[in-house]
C-alpha cells in the first residue's frame, strides 16, 4: 500500500511530549522541528505505512486529545517514496477511518458539476440505447459521477451519520431522476426505433445482474478503503444504475408499462445490491464511527439497515430467479431448434431464429433464405423432428424467403 506522511502541529514545547511518545512507540521515521523565537507552533513529521496511520492517529488522540482547535492539528498528507524505504509492518490493510471519511464527504458534495455529469451521462447512455450501441453506453459510463454517493449513502449508514446519509440519498435520487427526466424527454422527441437488443436487455433483468451489481459494490468500497484509484470502479457502478434508468425513461415515453416494470426491478434491485456489498465490504475492513457514541448507534443503525436490505433483496430475487430460468429455457430450447434445423440442411441458409415464452409454451420463429420453396411433407417432418427435440408442445413460425445467386 501507499506511504501517508502524519504531520502534528500543537503550541510551542508541547511538541516535544509527541516526540517523545513517538519514540516510545517505535516509530522510526520521525522528524521534529522545535519553535523558534518568533514562531509559536512545534512540528513533528511521521512517515508510515497508509495500513499503519489509523493505530497512530487513534494513539495520538488518546493521549494529547485534539479536540480543539487549540490543541494543534493533524494533517495526513500521501507520500510517493522514501529513501530509504519505510519497511514497518502495516497493521491495517486499509486507510486511516479519517482519511476515508474525509474521501466520502468529499465525493457526496451535490454541485453544478455533479448534475450536470449526471445529465450528459444520461443523455450518451440514451443515445446508446436508442442507437443499440454497446460502446457508446459504456463511454457514457466514464463521466457518470455515482460512485460518490453510493458509497455515502452506505457509509452513512454503517456510521449512523443521518447527516451523510441524507446527503447521499439525494445525490442518488438527484442523479437518477435526472436520468429518467431526460431519457423521457429523448424518447418523447426522437421518432421511435423500436426496442433495441440493448433496452430489452435491460427489461428482463436476471440473477446475474444482481451479482454484477453486488460485485461492483465491494470493487467501489475496495478501492476507496486500500487508496486507489475509484474511476475505473465508478464506471462498473455507473453501468448498474445509468442504462435502466434511462429504459424506465423510455419507457414512459413509449408508455410501455412492461419496459418501466422490468427496468423499474433491475434499477431497485441493483442499487440494494450495490449498497449491501459496500457496507459488508466496510464492516470486513473494520470501518467504523468516529467517536464512541456514534459507534454505539451505529450498532442500531446497521442492524437494522442490514436486516432490511437483505429481506428486500431476497424478495426482488424472486422474480429475477424466474426471469433467469426463463432465459435459460429459451436458450436451451433455441439451440435445439437450431441443431434440428442444421440436420435438414437443404431447407435453406437460416438467417433469424428466436424462442420466445408465451404462457409457458415456446414460441419459435424461423427465418430461412432459399432457392426453392420446401415441400409441405418436408416441413412437416422438421415440425415432428422439432417435437421429438424440444419434447413439449410449440408455436412454430417458419419464413421461407426464395433467394437466387445471379
Amino acid at each position: 500500500m501507499a506511504l501517508r506522511q502524519i504531520q502534528v502541529t500543537v503550541p510551542r514545547d508541547k511538541g516535544e511530549q509527541i516526540f517523545e511518545w513517538a519514540k516510545d512507540l517505535g516509530l522510526a521515521n520521525i522528524t521534529f522541528f522545535k519553535a523558534g523565537r518568533d514562531q509559536d507552533s512545534d512540528s513533528i513529521f511521521i512517515t508510515t505505512r497508509s495500513g499503519s496511520a489509523e493505530p497512530i492517529i487513534e494513539s495520538l488522540k488518546r493521549q494529547f486529545g485534539f479536540k480543539r482547535p487549540e490543541d494543534g492539528t493533524v494533517t495526513i498528507v500521501p507520500a510517493e517514496a522514501t529513501i530509504p524505504v519505510v519497511a514497518e509492518q502495516e497493521l491495517l490493510d486499509r486507510v486511516a477511518v479519517e482519511e476515508l471519511d474525509e474521501e466520502v464527504r468529499q465525493g457526496a458534495r451535490l454541485n453544478l458539476n455533479y448534475f450536470l455529469l449526471a445529465g450528459l451521462s444520461a443523455i450518451v447512455a440514451t443515445m446508446g440505447l436508442l442507437g443499440n450501441s454497446t460502446a457508446v453506453v459504456i463511454g457514457a459510463m466514464i463521466i457518470a459521477p455515482f460512485l460518490g454517493p453510493v458509497i455515502a449513502t452506505s457509509y452513512g449508514i454503517l456510521t449512523a451519520d443521518v447527516a451523510l446519509l441524507r446527503r447521499g440519498i439525494q445525490g442518488e435520487l438527484a442523479g437518477l431522476g435526472a436520468a429518467v427526466a431526460l431519457a423521457f424527454l429523448t424518447g418523447t422527441f426522437i421518432p421511435p426505433l423500436g426496442a433495441t437488443a440493448e433496452i430489452t436487455q435491460r427489461a428482463h433483468p436476471t440473477v446475474l445482474d444482481l451479482v454484477a451489481a453486488f460485485c461492483s459494490g465491494v470493487a467501489g468500497t475496495l478501492s476507496m478503503t486500500t487508496g486507489v484509484s475509484a474511476v475505473a470502479v465508478g464506471v462498473m457502478i455507473a453501468v448498474s444504475l445509468v442504462p435502466p434508468a434511462a429504459v424506465i425513461g423510455l419507457g414512459i415515453a413509449s408508455s410501455d408499462w412492461l419496459l418501466i416494470r422490468g427496468a423499474g426491478l433491475l434499477l431497485v434491485s441493483n442499487i440494494l445490491a450495490i449498497h449491501l456489498a459496500a457496507t459488508l465490504t466496510f464492516m470486513i475492513k473494520r470501518v467504523r464511527a468516529i467517536g464512541w457514541r456514534r459507534q454505539r448507534a451505529a450498532k442500531r443503525t446497521l442492524r437494522w439497515g442490514m436486516i432490511a436490505s437483505v429481506t428486500t433483496i431476497v424478495l426482488l430475487s424472486i422474480p429475477l430467479a424466474h426471469t433467469t430460468w426463463v432465459s435459460i429455457q429459451q436458450r436451451t430450447d433455441e439451440r435445439s431448434v437450431r441443431r434440428v434445423l442444421r440436420r435438414h440442411t437443404d431447407l435453406g441458409e437460416i438467417r433469424m431464429l428466436s424462442v420466445t415464452a408465451a404462457s409457458g409454451r415456446p414460441r419459435v420463429a424461423v427465418e430461412l433464405h432459399a432457392q426453392e420453396p420446401p415441400s409441405e411433407e418436408r416441413l412437416q417432418r422438421v415440425k415432428e423432428d422439432l417435437q421429438r427435440e424440444l419434447g413439449k408442445p410449440f408455436d412454430l413460425r417458419l419464413t421461407v424467403l426464395s433467394a437466387r445467386t445471379l
